[in-house]
Order: C-alpha cells, then structure tokens, then sequence
C-alpha cells in the first residue's frame, strides 16, 4: 500500500511538473525536438501512474476537452500576435506543449479503454 500511494504522489508531482514545464517553455523557450519528446515521454508517464480504471472516462473526456481548447488556443494566438506582437507566439507555444504533455498522458488509458471494450465481448 505505501508503494502504491508513492507512485501516486510521484505521479501527482509528474504532473504538476509537466504543466509548469509547459508554460514555461510556452513563455520562454522555443519548442524543439528534445523538448517535445521530454513532454511526451513525461506524459506517458503520468498516463501510466495516475489514471485508474475508476478514472479513465473521466480523464479521457477532459483530455479531448483540453486538446480542443488548445486548438482554439492555437488559433486565437494569431490574432493575439496582430494585436500584442509576441504574445500570441507564447500563448501558442504554451498550449502546444500542454497538447503534446497531455497527448502523451492520454495514450495508455485510451489503449487500456479500447482493450477493455474488445476484449468484453
């Protein structure tokens, strides 16, 4: 029980740490490969940790939800960037690195649901 309730503080704090790292990199940094990949392989991690199966509907609504805001987020950036030149480039590269972190999370719950529907039948 102690083991299970530390990979779930670990994983509480994976997450905290991927969001943080994800507006930072949005605000300061340009997104490059290495740093992508950080977030995605973060992100897995965080799928493989904190989401249970009680959990995952949930999860995987309000990653979908989080993945469309940050299309529109996306968007709405370029008319930010006509508007307040370079804030809307660090509005864009601040969701774009919470899509990639969050798109990296969803993926083992996503396989897990998808396992669970096929093999129930």
């Amino acid at each position: 029980m102690a083991k299970e309730n530390t990979l779930e503080q670990l994983g509480g704090w994976l997450f905290i740490l991927g969001i943080v790292i994800a507006v930072l990199a949005g605000l300061f940094a340009a997104a490059n490969p290495t740093l992508l990949g950080v977030m995605a392989v973060l992100g897995l991690i965080v799928g493989v940790l904190n989401v249970t199966d009680k959990e995952m509907l949930t999860f995987l609504v309000a990653a979908i939800a989080l993945l469309v805001a940050s299309g529109a987020m996306t968007t709405m950036a370029v008319l930010l960037n006509a508007t307040f030149a370079g804030i809307g480039t660090m509005v864009a590269g601040m969701f774009g690195m919470l899509a990639v972190f969050v798109g990296g999370a969803v993926i083992i719950p996503a396989l897990k649901a998808i396992y669970n529907i096929a093999s129930s039948k």
